[in-house]
């Protein structure tokens, strides 16, 4: 797995020690930088080659470090936005660019969409975009956020984050998440983002973006936020569609993707994903409760449906014996039921039971005799499938040297026995009589030390 770092740094210089410990800790081959503030003769950390706009300023607004030995090539973009990018082989190839949007520069959509047309598919946009939407885990909308909205729906493009805030306002003691991950499709499906736990000396926090070939969960959320994209665009105030048409277009384009495989990852950790299909259709004020928006809107929470599913598809199977799952989940204890000629059969005939609970506490030891014995496999029975040997006899009794013969046939032992219990089955004598009562009789046969 690769791993791709974005931060907004605010200031290279004097973040430089953090940025080492980060780079030490992450392995990242690529780490986009926004705000590095570069001051003359300004180098990057060890092993890192620093990759600045071309023909733009060189205050790196926006950056990229790679390591040293990672094949890259840089693109020339044409745009004035504050923006570096190379392509790079990682375990597969891609291209990563910095993106840097100041709060107080206009930013054109069709700014943006240019710039994401010069980038080589696969790519990641990564970057303080100064954009605020509920979309990725701001409190509020601003014209920006709407914009950003509209052009990564028009592109296909999938915003990553997880709704986690990304921004500290020190003056304010607010936050927000600002700080974005853009992506083309083919390689959203395989990025984990998470961010840092800790500010590292900036305002902002680092962000980490695994890249695994592995399939999750994760590819779930980002097909219906990219089914959310195109709601918001459709369902905007003032041109939108009606609400009726944006409810039936969240069902058959989020909810459905949400609904298949439910019942698998319905016992997954919780997610954000409640509330923006509603939000969208309903059109309110960024305070109204998820749950308000979800009576108003007839609709069942994503947890309360994902529940009925599951249910649903129980009952279904109960109706379907023919199907291969069927025996799986209604039929699997008849596979023990079968087993009569196991040992441990007559102690648990019926599964569920948990016999090792009798002995716990009792030491290691005790319980590992009692365990032996209630499968019925000990040195003293069975050692002789290991040594290529005749099996044990008992020629008073005329019978096989088994556990069950030893525990409660041999009429050797039955004086012996008597004085610590007097069952004359395995099932009562596992259940009834104390494990230190068992291994006392086998103490007194003399046995104790083989089992």
């Amino acid at each position: 797995m690769d791993t791709v770092v974005q931060w907004n740094i605010r200031g290279l210089r004097s973040n430089f020690e953090e940025l080492k410990l980060l780079l030490n800790r992450s392995q990242s081959a690529v780490v986009a930088l926004q705000e590095c503030r570069l001051g003359e003769g300004q180098v990057p950390p060890r092993g890192y080659t620093l990759l600045l706009p071309q023909g733009g300023s060189t205050g790196g607004e926006a950056a990229l470090l790679i390591r040293n030995g990672t094949r890259f090539s840089e693109i020339d973009l044409k745009t004035g936005l504050h923006a570096a990018a190379a392509t790079i082989s990682l375990e597969k190839t891609l291209t990563v660019c910095s993106l840097y949007l100041p709060p107080s520069s206009p930013v054109s959509k069709l700014s943006l969409a240019e710039l994401f047309e010069q980038l080589p598919k696969p790519f990641l946009v990564l970057g303080d975009f100064n954009a605020h939407s509920p979309a990725w885990g701001d409190s509020r909308r601003d014209g920006r956020g709407r914009m950003l909205e509209e052009v990564t729906a028009e592109n296909d493009l999938i915003i990553l984050n997880s709704g986690e805030q990304t921004f500290v306002h020190s003056a304010y003691h607010s936050t927000s998440a600002i700080d974005l991950a853009v992506a083309s499709p083919s390689i959203a499906a395989e990025c984990s983002w998470a961010a840092h736990s800790d500010l590292c000396g900036s305002d902002h926090f680092p962000i980490f973006l695994t890249l695994s070939s592995n399939f999750s969960s994760n590819y779930l959320k980002k097909k219906c936020l990219k089914a959310l994209n195109l709601l918001r665009v459709v369902g905007h105030t003032d041109r939108g569609a009606d609400r009726a048409t944006l409810l039936k277009l969240y069902r058959t384009l989020v909810r459905s993707k949400l609904d298949y495989g439910s019942v698998i990852y319905g016992s997954a950790k919780k997610t954000r994903s409640e509330g923006p299909g509603p939000y969208t259709s309903s059109g309110p004020r960024e305070t109204t409760p998820i749950k308000s928006l979800y009576a108003e809107a007839g609709e069942p929470s994503l947890e309360h449906r994902r529940m009925k599913l599951a249910f649903n598809y129980v009952l279904k199977l109960k109706s379907l014996p023919r199907n291969p799952c069927h025996e799986v989940v209604f039929e699997a204890p008849l596979d023990w039921d079968a087993e009569e000629a196991n040992k441990f059969h007559e102690v648990l005939p019926n599964l569920g039971e948990d016999l090792h609970r009798r002995g716990e506490g009792a030491g290691r030891k005790l319980e590992t005799a009692m365990f032996r014995l209630r499968v019925g496999h000990t040195w003293l029975t069975q050692s002789y499938l290991l040594k290529n040997e005749d099996q044990p006899f008992c020629y008073a009794c005329d019978s096989l040297y088994t556990v069950r013969h030893i525990l409660i046939e041999c009429l050797d032992f039955q004086d012996t026995r008597k004085k610590y219990f007097s069952v004359t089955d395995l099932y009562r004598l596992f259940r009834e009589v104390n494990p230190s009562r068992i291994v006392g009789y086998l103490k007194d046969l003399g046995v104790d030390g083989n089992i």
